[in-house]
């Protein structure tokens, strides 16, 4: 069939959370999508992201400041949006881009507040763009091997679990 275009995405928050996305991008997946913008109040961080594209042979993106959101979204016109800045920001910026008729994946949490989750789910309703929240720590290769035992019955039949992880600020669970 016909080769389709690489999908176009900016990344909102180019923190330690956006490497792994970025990494796929510039790597493995790099036939499949590519970067066009970043968007972060630090340019040194969206310059370290900038560094690992062109190692890997990608054009750096367009960088962007959180108040040039909107003029990032008309000029850059991406596909997807990859929404990894603090989770304060989540609904804000998800919205803004689903309004613009992109798709967004969004780092968990969706919102950290009531109102910033009525903001989302009313631009979800009024888009064409798709909104997709990440889990991906559950597919760790760890958890899924733990559960694969436990749905294999190789320690028996689980009838309590008992989990407790106990998260600092500088993880970002600041809310």
């Amino acid at each position: 069939g016909p080769a389709v275009s690489p999908r176009r995405y900016a990344v909102v928050g180019t923190g330690a959370r956006a490497g792994l996305y970025i990494r796929a991008l510039a790597d493995r997946y790099a036939p499949d999508g590519t970067i066009v913008a970043w968007c972060d109040p630090n340019r040194t961080r969206m310059n370290y992201y900038d560094e690992i594209l062109t190692a890997a042979g990608r054009r750096s993106p367009a960088q962007y400041g959180p108040e040039e959101f909107g003029r990032l979204l008309d000029a850059e016109r991406p596909d997807a949006v990859l929404v990894t800045s603090p989770d304060r920001t989540h609904p804000r910026y998800a919205a803004q881009a689903l309004r613009a008729g992109c798709d967004v994946i969004l780092e968990k949490p969706v919102a950290t507040s009531a109102d910033g989750a009525r903001l989302l789910a009313d631009a979800v309703r009024t888009s064409a763009g798709t909104l997709r929240v990440t889990f991906n720590y559950r597919y760790a290769p760890r958890n899924s091997a733990l559960r694969r035992v436990i749905a294999d019955g190789l320690i028996g039949k689980v009838t309590l679990v008992h989990f407790e992880w106990v998260l600092d600020t500088v993880h970002g669970a600041d809310y």
